[in-house]
């Protein structure tokens, strides 16, 4: 479902953490691994002649929790998740399409996430750490970029509306009634069947994940960039250059009875 690559610190300390694990299990019946609530794992129970090994695992947690604690910016005010439009869905769609044109150094029409990818109901306002950004992505899921024409697009926004409306970009204008999308505006512009447009998503919905098959075999160009390392490094960016971290509900879809 999701792809895994060595990457960051925490999936360095998942490796070298499960190594011990493994080296250690014939010998030591009392280890075993617990799963935390930022995703990492850590050996406890460990015999008197294994301490050195709990220590120097200690070590790596002491790492990676420092790491996690670390604040990369402040957000204006909380940002909530909602369908079918919010701000927090809202914010993670526009620096999904910003991060990819940035990598492709390219122009792409527009963005859209799955609803359920992001996996808390909210961030508060003030402060923000990697490790609130690890429980907002969890997954090792990249970015992407796919291209469909106008004409296979109807069947993308149409699933969406039967979930009740996905994050999608400023770039999107949706008209929803029933489970079919009844009107769609890219950039301020009907449709066209004909034409190729391009849309930054991740790898997870691309190659068919959450009952997208109809995305499998369509074109890709990957930018190689976990979605989770994207949001920190859009987060730190927005911060350096001085700008408020900050959405708004702008009716990108409407849902009409």
């Amino acid at each position: 479902m999701f792809s895994f690559v060595i990457l960051s610190d925490m999936n360095k300390f998942l490796l070298i953490a499960s190594f011990f694990l493994l080296f250690f299990i014939a010998c030591t019946p009392q280890t075993h691994l617990v799963k935390s609530d930022n995703q990492y794992k850590e050996i406890k129970e460990l015999s008197e002649e294994d301490s050195y090994v709990n220590e120097l695992i200690a070590s790596y947690k002491k790492e990676i929790g420092n790491e996690m604690k670390t604040v990369i910016g402040s957000l204006v005010k909380m940002f909530n998740k909602a369908q079918p439009e919010s701000t927090m869905t809202n914010w993670a769609a526009d620096l999904t399409h910003k991060k990819c044109e940035d990598y492709l150094n390219r122009k792409i029409d527009f963005a859209v996430l799955n609803y359920g990818g992001l996996r808390i109901p909210s961030i508060p306002a003030g402060e923000v750490t990697k490790g609130k950004i690890f429980e907002l992505m969890p997954f090792e899921n990249f970015l992407v970029v796919v291209e469909m024409t106008g004409e296979e697009l109807r069947e993308l926004f149409n699933h969406m509306a039967a979930k009740g409306g996905w994050p999608v970009s400023k770039h999107i204008k949706l008209t929803l009634q029933g489970d079919k999308a009844v009107d769609l505006r890219i950039n301020g512009r009907k449709v066209e069947k004909d034409r190729v447009y391009s849309f930054a998503t991740i790898d997870y919905i691309a190659n068919g994940g959450d009952s997208c098959s109809f995305l499998k075999g369509k074109k890709q160009n990957a930018t190689g960039v976990l979605f989770r390392d994207a949001i920190i490094e859009f987060i730190q960016e927005e911060t350096a250059e001085g700008r408020d971290l900050n959405a708004e509900l702008e009716d990108r879809i409407i849902i009409i009875k």
